[in-house]
């Protein structure tokens, strides 16, 4: 009986100790999400187009003998290093996203309408 007892202690805190870990991996793992969100938001509505626009005024600028072609090349690599981190933060965030089904074990969107049936 005492043999028992301790093997359902030792089950329980093995379930307790796995609860722990998925639960802090999770919590690391959807602010990976959150912080990936972030940046497709910042290079994609933000720091992306400015530089297509200073693309366009140095390109101007240029044309009229007011800028380096040098200028002109360095606007277009800003460009195109903000295109590449958002492409990046997407790729992060459909990792993240696959992380986080892994974790719940299914879809996000159905355990969603499994809660909002409860």
């Amino acid at each position: 009986m005492r043999g028992a007892r301790e093997h359902l202690r030792a089950a329980r805190l093995r379930r307790d100790e796995l609860a722990n870990s998925l639960s802090a991996r999770a919590a690391a793992t959807l602010f990976r999400l959150r912080d990936a969100t972030r940046k497709i938001a910042l290079y994609g509505e933000t720091l992306a187009p400015r530089a297509v626009a200073s693309v366009a005024a140095t390109e101007t600028a240029y044309r009229s003998g007011n800028a380096s072609f040098l200028d002109l090349v360095d606007a277009e690599r800003l460009l195109l290093e903000f295109q590449l981190e958002r492409e990046r933060a997407l790729a992060d965030h459909g990792r993240e996203w696959a992380e986080l089904e892994r974790l719940v074990g299914g879809s996000l969107v159905e355990v969603a309408a499994l809660e909002e049936t409860r």
